[in-house]
């Protein structure tokens, strides 16, 4: 009988063992060969494939303010010093300084009067009279006249001043302001890394008093803490309730810019979308005014939008929709988008990997580190980029990493819901399957044949 050589020993074992398999291969599947399908990225329209956040700058936030007169002009909820000599005040007696309620340094004198709702006055002898509109001066030449010629109540001496009118205190709107900043601290959900999403969502509410000129959403920003940070959508809501205390009845609705409330997630959740929808809901109408805008192109919203009523509320809404997941070899994960610039199929793998070498796992290859090929070398190069659609279903897009670093047309950027599945290539599986399945032991194989 003729003895069996180590090389032929192992070149029997080698025949065996691809048959088995082939067999395993053929009887369980593999996902290489079981891939999931999608449409070619180069053949979607550009609506699909073209940056939505990248090149947008902030806006002029001088534009969320409003410009001060040069004089204030008397309203409703102002309260005015007023010394008429005879009248409101006795001769020779100093009229009185009343103390600012807002805690300002205002010099004024003269007995405090408040402007009612209808923007008049309750005056002695006079009954009520009309100041909404004028300035200090107007005021005061005005009631001179009225106390002097119509109703002959004083008779001014030369160096005297016989009627003061001051501003003790300017009108207030109190508005609301809510702060739902938050969103994802560590970026990453994936359980088989046996981390968790964390949310970090700092809601906060404020009762802010806005004086008169700076009752604007600029003011109300800052009164509250500021522009929104990074964890924030780069947008302000103004929800109009319709309690103004202006005269005449309230606020006037802004159709240029209202949206329902119902309407606020499904739009922060697909910023590509995002434009003023007019509708009014039980009086109260929402206005969204955006952050960052592309250059040239002017804001859509005006002068008026940013003005604040009583009972108005600022809404700054978090970003925790604003993210992506991923599956495949990537392992199940959720992550989120930059704020300010887009990222592409390549740069959203990288921010996977940062995150997942941040879990202190090595992810080296461009398949990172997964339940399927921890111990592969091997690098996938397909990927399935799941895009949701308004009916609930989604649109399979296929994307090849290398393609997409060299041609414009191969690049497809991510947007807030797609769902990124990296997976092998039939040739990529095989060579994945056979290194880690059988080149193990063909080393181990002629180890042991040389040693024994």
């Amino acid at each position: 009988m003729r003895p069996v050589s180590t090389a032929g020993l192992l070149a029997a074992r080698l025949s065996a063992t691809v048959t088995c398999v082939m067999c395993v291969t053929a009887v369980t599947g593999c996902s290489g060969f079981r891939p999931l399908t999608g449409v070619p990225v180069d053949t979607l329209p550009q609506t699909f494939r073209l940056p939505d956040r990248t090149g947008r700058v902030p806006i002029n936030f001088a534009l969320l303010g409003q410009q001060r007169p040069e004089v204030h002009r008397v309203d409703a909820g102002d309260t005015l010093g007023i010394y008429i000599e005879g009248v409101l005040g006795q001769d020779g007696v100093q009229p009185p300084s009343p103390q600012n309620p807002s805690g300002l340094i205002r010099p004024s004198l003269g007995f405090p009067v408040g402007v009612d709702r209808d923007g008049t006055i309750t005056l002695p002898q006079a009954g009520t009279v009309e100041v909404a509109g004028l300035s200090l001066d107007e005021v005061r030449t005005k009631l001179f006249l009225l106390y002097s010629e119509e109703l002959e109540l004083i008779r001014p001496e030369p160096g005297s001043v016989p009627v003061i009118v001051t501003l003790v205190s300017a009108r207030t709107r109190r508005v609301l302001v809510i702060r739902d900043e938050g969103g994802p601290d560590t970026g990453i959900d994936a359980p088989d890394l046996n981390t968790t999403f964390n949310d970090d969502r700092g809601g906060a509410g404020f009762v802010v008093e806005l004086p008169a000129y700076e009752n604007d959403v600029l003011h109300a920003l800052v009164e509250s803490g500021g522009l929104p940070g990074p964890n924030a959508e780069n947008a302000v809501y103004v929800i109009r309730t319709g309690r103004g205390s202006t005269r005449g009845g309230g606020v006037e609705s802004h159709p240029a810019g209202g949206m329902t409330l119902a309407d606020l997630p499904v739009v922060a959740a697909h910023p590509s979308v995002r434009q003023f929808v007019p509708h009014d809901v039980s009086g109260a109408t929402v206005l969204r005014i955006p952050l960052r805008e592309v250059p040239g192109v002017p804001v859509n919203f005006g002068p008026e939008d940013v003005l604040l009523e009583e009972g108005d509320i600022v809404f700054v809404d978090g970003r925790q929709t604003d993210v992506f997941y991923t599956g495949g070899l990537l392992g199940l994960g959720q992550y989120q988008l930059p704020r300010d610039y887009d990222v592409d199929v390549p740069q959203a793998l990288a921010l996977v990997q940062n995150g997942l070498r941040n879990t202190g796992f090595p992810a080296d290859n461009i398949a990172g580190v997964s339940v399927l090929n921890k111990d592969v070398r091997a690098g996938a190069s397909e990927v399935i980029v799941l895009r949701p659609l308004p009916d609930g279903g989604s649109l399979p897009i296929r994307v090849d990493l290398y393609q997409s670093q060299r041609k414009k047309s191969e690049k497809l950027y991510i947007r807030p819901g797609d769902t990124i599945v990296l997976q092998f290539t039939k040739a990529e599986a095989i060579a994945a399957f056979v290194e880690r399945n059988f080149l193990e032991g063909v080393v181990l194989g002629l180890a042991s044949g040389i040693t024994f």
